[in-house]
C-alpha cells in the first residue's frame, strides 16, 4: 500500500503539466464554442484562436466539425481563418 502510494506520487512529479492547448484539444468543440460567444467573441475571432498554428488538412478537418456549430459553412470557416 505505501509502494503505490509512492508510485503514484512519483508519477504525478514526473508528468509534464497540462497546458491550455491540452485543454482545449480534449475539450467538448461546442463547449468551447458556448464559452467564446458568452465572452462575446466573434465568429471570425473564435475561427482564428481555433485555428491558429494549424496545417491546412487539420484546419479542414476542425472546420468540418465547427462550422455546422457556428451556423456558417466550411468554405465561410476558411475565409475567416484567412481573416478576410
Amino acid at each position: 500500500m505505501v509502494q503505490q502510494r509512492l508510485e503514484f506520487r512519483e508519477s504525478l512529479v514526473k508528468s509534464p503539466p497540462v497546458s491550455d492547448e491540452n485543454i482545449l484539444r480534449y475539450t467538448d468543440l461546442a463547449a468551447v464554442i458556448q464559452m467564446a460567444k458568452a465572452r462575446g467573441w466573434s465568429t471570425g475571432r473564435i475561427v482564428r484562436e481555433m485555428s491558429s498554428g494549424l496545417p491546412y488538412v487539420a484546419t479542414i478537418k476542425l472546420a468540418r466539425r465547427a462550422a455546422p456549430l457556428l451556423d456558417i459553412s466550411v468554405s465561410d470557416f476558411m475565409r475567416l481563418r484567412k481573416n478576410e
